[in-house]
């Protein structure tokens, strides 16, 4: 929605992933085991933010690697958050993702916070928001840049 409200390119990971590899992340993750799909994911980033793509939606676990951390404070990094159940019911929604226990979501949610702190310029709870109210509050950060 944000690239398309400025025109910009748009690049997702997962869409990358799939299109690249013929598979979602859940399943390479449950084929190949969660660090290297950490790994495609981190190759994905690396590959979008070296096209032409000014809108990247990079997976999180971007954030577990120096690299991608390196990455994510070249640019300008929003990070969209939300409370736990929300994130939950959201992660649930789609079938791209890894099933996870609430517990582990939690635990890699909380280790990710520090990274995703220091690499973000900003952060926006989507608990409550519409996605066309987080798109407004992106570009009025935007204009400020």
């Amino acid at each position: 929605m944000l690239a398309q409200r400025t025109g910009r390119p748009f690049a997702d990971s997962d869409e990358w992933i799939e299109s690249r590899y013929g598979d979602t992340g859940a399943q390479i993750a449950e084929r190949d085991g969660v660090p290297a799909l950490h790994a495609i994911e981190l190759e994905a980033f690396v590959h979008m933010t070296g096209a032409d793509a000014s809108v990247v939606a990079p997976a999180e676990s971007v954030v577990d690697d120096p690299a991608g951390r390196a990455l994510l404070e070249d640019h300008i990094t929003i990070w969209l958050d939300a409370d736990v159940s929300e994130l939950g019911r959201r992660r649930a929604s789609g079938t791209h993702r890894r099933s996870m226990l609430p517990d582990e979501f939690e635990s890699r949610r909380l280790a990710r916070r520090e990274h995703l702190d220091a690499c973000a310029d900003v952060r926006i709870d989507t608990t409550h928001l519409h996605a066309s109210n987080v798109v407004g509050r992106i570009e009025e950060l935007l204009a400020t840049r």
